[in-house]
């Protein structure tokens, strides 16, 4: 006598999806572990602006050092910012000061707003970050030269 079991398809594909489901953790966890080992670990990269922008992809997630005259581009209360070398390489940066200081309270010490920054040589510390197609160092110090 034959006995014929017959599974749901519910069955079916529970069976075959909890190894996938296992493999893709594991190499998930795997590939986050590496990306944090390399992107948050060890001495920020110090580069020039040039060799940022002829490869950017390779350097995205990591701390980067780079070199250049801060400017403003366009006008308004919020305009974007870039890191100019002078070579004429650039890269978009993100505030990492206020864009626009009130007066402030007597006694408290003086804020410098974005604005002071325009148009002097600073050295950056940030991650490269993908942002709309392009890229953006997520400003983390800035320093006067």
């Amino acid at each position: 006598m034959i006995i014929k079991i017959r599974h749901s398809y519910k069955d079916q594909v529970s069976g075959r999806c909890g190894p996938l489901c296992l493999l893709l953790i594991v190499f998930l966890g795997m590939n986050g572990f590496a990306l944090a080992e390399t992107g948050t670990q060890g001495p920020a990269v110090k580069l020039s602006l040039e060799e940022l922008m002829q490869e950017p992809r390779q350097y995205l997630g990591l701390v980067l050092v780079v070199e250049g005259v801060l400017e403003a581009q366009g006008k308004g209360s919020r305009p974007p910012f870039q890191l100019r070398s002078a070579s004429g390489a650039a890269v978009k940066v993100s505030p990492w000061a206020p864009l626009e200081i009130y007066h402030p309270r007597e006694g408290a010490a003086k804020v410098k707003s974005m604005a002071y920054f325009v148009g002097r040589r600073l050295r950056l510390t940030g991650r490269l970050m993908p942002e709309g197609g392009k890229f953006i160092l997520q400003v983390t110090s800035a320093e006067e030269l």
